[in-house]
């Protein structure tokens, strides 16, 4: 899901935000950036396909 929502251009706070509110799970800030960090390239990779 937080790969998703980031893919689709969302902030790290973004994501915190609608996982709490939409799913009632509270992720720190820590671990979203870890989980974005750890796929970024893959995730620009595909923002940027033809």
């Amino acid at each position: 899901m937080i790969v998703s929502l980031y893919a689709g251009g969302m902030t790290i706070r973004d994501i915190q935000h609608h996982m709490a509110t939409a799913m009632r799970v509270d992720i720190s800030h820590e671990t979203t950036s870890a989980v974005t960090d750890a796929v970024l390239d893959e995730v620009m990779a595909w923002q940027n396909r033809q």
